[in-house]
């Protein structure tokens, strides 16, 4: 028995060593580098300390990476839903084949077919991930665009306020 979980161990901790760290997913793409860069600043700045020109500059480059994200996660999506399709279509042929030669059961045709497609299905897993990733960016993303754009309302507003107020001074 202790084989069997020593087993379990080695392909679970090289399964999990196939993840992507976030240092991995930033180095994907200087786009995506940027997406985190402009997020860990709108974090540690306060809205008072950020320029106009700054907002603008950023929340425009922003813009154009939410349509690249959108590209990209619809790609990522595509290929994820192929492997799955992929999987599926060896999963039944090899159960068909191994039910076909009258040598096991259904079950036990089943459970092998399992374990000689559990790295397919990890790679179908992977690409998941992938998937997932890129939209939970895309839609952070664009959060950030509509955070900069309240951001630059409230600026413009309260120029406006206080415009005025000198003015009637």
């Amino acid at each position: 028995m202790s084989r069997i979980v020593e087993d379990y161990k080695k392909k679970t901790e090289e399964a999990l060593s196939k993840i992507e760290t976030l240092e991995q997913i930033r180095a994907k793409s200087k786009e995506i580098d940027f997406v985190y860069k402009v997020g860990e600043k709108l974090f540690a700045t306060d809205l008072d300390a950020l320029d106009e020109g700054w907002l603008i500059r950023h929340g425009g480059r922003l813009t154009g990476i939410v349509a690249w994200l959108g590209n990209k996660s619809a790609q990522a999506r595509a290929e994820r839903d192929v492997y799955e399709q992929k999987l599926e279509e060896v999963e039944s042929r090899l159960l068909a084949s191994l039910l076909s030669g009258g040598e096991y059961k259904v079950t036990e045709a089943r459970a092998r077919v399992k374990i000689e497609i559990s790295e397919l299905a990890e790679y179908v897993t992977l690409k998941n991930m992938e998937k997932t990733n890129l939209e939970n960016l895309l839609n952070a993303t664009d959060k950030m665009v509509s955070f900069i754009q309240t951001a630059l309302a409230q600026k413009r507003s309260e120029h406006y306020k206080s415009k005025e107020a000198y003015d009637n001074a």
